[in-house]
C-alpha cells in the first residue's frame, strides 16, 4: 500500500504527505510507453488512479497552454478499461481525476489497447 494518498476534496500538507521510497523505481514498475500496469491493490489502487487522473490531466492541460492552443478539444482524455474486475473502479478514480483538474473524459469503455491508439487518433 503506498499510504495516505490525497483523494477528491481532501487537501493534504506537505509533511502529510506519504513516502515513496524509491520513487523512481516505482514509476518504472507501473508507467510503460503507452499504458500504466500494476498489480492491484499493492501498486496501483484508486487512490494512484485518480492521482494519476488529476496529474496527467494539471500535465496536459498547462503543455497545451504553453503550445498556445486552449481549444476545447486540447481538454479531451480518452480513457479506456480492460475485462478484469478491479477495472471498473480504477477507470472511475482515473476520469474523476481527470475531471477535477478540468479535464474532460471519453469514456470509451471495455476496448483492447489498439482501440485507444484508434480513438486518439
Amino acid at each position: 500500500m503506498l499510504g495516505a494518498l490525497p483523494f477528491p476534496g481532501q487537501t493534504l500538507a506537505p509533511s502529510d504527505l506519504p513516502s515513496f521510497g524509491d520513487l523512481p523505481s516505482m514509476l518504472g514498475r507501473i508507467f510503460k510507453a503507452y499504458d500504466i500496469r500494476g498489480t492491484v491493490p499493492d501498486m496501483l489502487n484508486e487512490q494512484m488512479a485518480w492521482q494519476i487522473g488529476f496529474g496527467s490531466s494539471k500535465f496536459l492541460l498547462q503543455d497545451a497552454a504553453a503550445a498556445g492552443d486552449t481549444s476545447p478539444m486540447m481538454k479531451n482524455v480518452v480513457v479506456g478499461r480492460d475485462m478484469r474486475t478491479h477495472s471498473p473502479g480504477l477507470s472511475k478514480a482515473l476520469m474523476q481525476g481527470i475531471r477535477d483538474h478540468g479535464g474532460d473524459v471519453i469514456d470509451v469503455g471495455m476496448v483492447d489497447t489498439s482501440f485507444i491508439y484508434f480513438a486518439v487518433n
